[in-house]
């Protein structure tokens, strides 16, 4: 590929010295929060919003009630690394537990002031002219 052929520029500066960035995250369970935190963490210049649809953050942790849910993996590896819970009650952690953790992640590492909860969203629509969603 040419580089005329290449529809932008990448420049050589930090992302921060560019221009505000509205980043948008649809969903706060696992991935959303850590998106959200790293994002916090190693970014400036970002205008950042989370919509879920949920009451509170946990994505299926907080949908799903039914008796006897747990992880279906050693909870030691469904954890997020740079926040390690020497304490789970078990191999396996009961879906209450899992879901207490990931509120308590949310809230410590300051995600939750960019979470909007009890928003659902239900269409984005991509405007090739303006490169836009």
């Amino acid at each position: 590929m040419a580089k005329s052929d290449i529809p932008f520029s990448l420049k050589n500066s930090p992302i921060e010295n560019q221009r505000p960035l509205k980043v948008v995250i649809i969903g706060a369970g696992f991935c959303g929060i850590y998106t959200t935190i790293r994002i916090i963490q190693r970014l400036r210049n970002i205008d950042l919003t989370v919509y879920d649809m949920n009451d509170e953050v946990s994505g299926v942790w907080w949908l799903n009630r039914y008796p006897g849910l747990a992880c279906d993996i050693p909870s030691y590896s469904y954890q997020f690394s740079f926040a390690p819970n020497p304490y789970w009650s078990s191999l396996y952690a009961p879906g209450p537990e899992i879901r207490a953790y990931m509120q308590d992640v949310a809230e410590r590492y300051g995600a939750m002031r960019y979470i909007k909860v009890s928003h659902k969203v239900e269409h984005a629509s991509w405007d090739e002219e303006s490169k836009k969603w």
